[in-house]
């Protein structure tokens, strides 16, 4: 299902809200098959036969549900004429599904790849990289193999609407990629110990991520680093067995020559079962402690030192140990406060001199029996310190910052974020100053938005 708030001024001012239900293809299938055909969050159906397996193989977009992150003006690639912008919805697999900004009727449903087999893959990430000077696009399809796998990343914007290859390369697994990070010169694609079994055919066979995929902790994650101007792999760097769903933002430190990467870093793969629905609704106060921890990650900045000294004359083609490689080391971290699902003002991506950060997190723990984030949290990474917003009962989503349009300070502006009030079973829309977090307005509902991970703003053209 996806919600629109549209906020009104003048005489027709106030707040206006619909939302549709995107995916009812989707339900239909699954009414049909018996199964809900590719889940990330869900569990293996002991009931599936062995024909319906073999159907869901067969059936047209292996009945995927579209909904994880949402773009407003998307440049799609393959154009050949001038470039067109479309709404469209993403999740973790090349698919993507069109749908109109306003009435939010679903269109067509149709592959990273269609165009053409430069970009053909099977997964993808749910949150591209934007570059805001250029106007690009940046993301990446993956191709699994019987022995390897073949990353593609690409680029595309109205300058170059047919879409660029910046580099590709192969490894011997099929890694879970949700997010990467880009610079004015680099991509850096992060490769976590989070993996695919049997080259993502147990996840298709079972049906969920969570039965398909295998972590390794004493594995090493990787960072391979892609030139945007040369197009092709330059390193690969070698880090702790880690884990990152959101990426925040990155830069070139013209200084030294390395690239640093800010990110929400936790120490395993364990949100994945932090989320499943038995989880979420267990109020077991004995174990909330250690499954909040599953949730929690922190601000983190890692560098990767002197790129020029690290590039590889292989151009990518490398699987094996990574032992041999330049390690990338934590410059600092940010413990006090926990963070995910983190913003920033896009006018400062890419910029070393960036401050502030955005995003939920979990400060009144203390005061509640459940194991969802509570609260906003605002980072000023150059100080380090932080401000928390929250309030007992409320269960605010991803803010997303808007900025003034004649503010000439970084933080000048606004959030957004929907907010769930259990203790009113309402939902209200909340503007949050993004200075102070003080509030600003509240729009309330009559009825319930359910609690949703994404959201974007679009700033009416009229």
């Amino acid at each position: 299902m996806v919600h629109r708030f549209e906020i009104r001024g003048g005489d027709d001012g106030g707040v206006w809200y619909r939302n549709r239900l995107t995916g009812r293809d989707y339900l239909t299938a699954v009414e049909v098959s018996g199964h809900a055909g590719l889940s990330v969050a869900g569990v293996h159906d002991p009931n599936r036969t062995l024909m319906q397996w073999l159907g869901s193989l067969a059936a047209p977009r292996f009945h995927v549900n579209v909904s994880v992150s949402v773009t407003p003006e998307l440049v799609v690639p393959g154009q050949t004429t001038a470039a067109e912008t479309v709404c469209v919805l993403k999740t973790d697999a090349a698919f993507l599904h069109e749908m109109d900004p306003v009435s939010l009727e679903p269109k067509r449903r149709f592959m990273y790849g269609h165009s053409g087999k430069d970009l053909q893959g099977l997964l993808s990430c749910a949150h591209e990289e934007y570059d805001p000077v250029t106007q690009s696009y940046i993301n990446f399809v993956a191709t699994p193999g019987l022995l390897y796998t073949t990353y593609t990343v690409f680029e595309v914007s109205k300058a170059n609407p047919s879409g660029i290859a910046l580099g590709r390369f192969s490894l011997d697994k099929l890694h879970y990629i949700h997010s990467l990070s880009s610079t004015k010169k680099y991509v850096v694609l992060p490769l976590w110990p989070l993996t695919f079994q049997w080259s993502g055919l147990k996840f298709v066979a079972s049906g969920s991520v969570m039965d398909g995929y295998n972590w390794d902790p004493a594995a090493l994650s990787r960072f391979v680093v892609i030139d945007r101007q040369k197009r092709r792999v330059v390193a690969h760097y070698q880090f702790p067995a880690k884990f990152c769903f959101h990426t925040i933002n990155a830069f070139d430190d013209d200084e030294t020559g390395d690239i640093c990467l800010d990110l929400s870093l936790s120490t395993d793969h364990s949100a994945f079962e932090a989320l499943l629905l038995d989880q979420i609704m267990d109020l077991d106060v004995a174990t909330l402690p250690s499954r909040r921890e599953k949730l929690r990650s922190t601000f983190t900045r890692i560098r990767l030192p002197d790129i020029s000294g690290a590039a590889l004359a292989l151009g990518g083609d490398f699987s094996g140990p990574l032992s041999w490689m330049p390690r990338a080391t934590v410059d600092f971290e940010i413990p006090d406060v926990s963070i995910d699902l983190a913003r920033i003002n896009e006018e400062v991506r890419h910029d070393g001199a960036y401050r502030y950060v955005y995003g939920l997190s979990a400060a009144l723990a203390k005061h509640h029996n459940h194991v969802f984030m509570d609260s906003i949290a605002k980072i000023d990474v150059r100080t380090k310190t932080h401000l928390v917003w929250g309030k007992i009962g409320l269960t605010p989503s991803e803010p997303v910052f808007v900025k003034n349009p004649d503010g000439v300070d970084e933080d000048d502006g606004v959030l957004l974020t929907v907010v769930l009030d259990s203790t009113q079973s309402q939902s209200a829309l909340y503007v949050l100053d993004a200075k102070t977090l003080e509030e600003v307005a509240v729009a309330s509902l009559s009825v319930i938005v359910p609690f949703h991970f994404h959201g974007s703003f679009l700033a009416s053209k009229l």
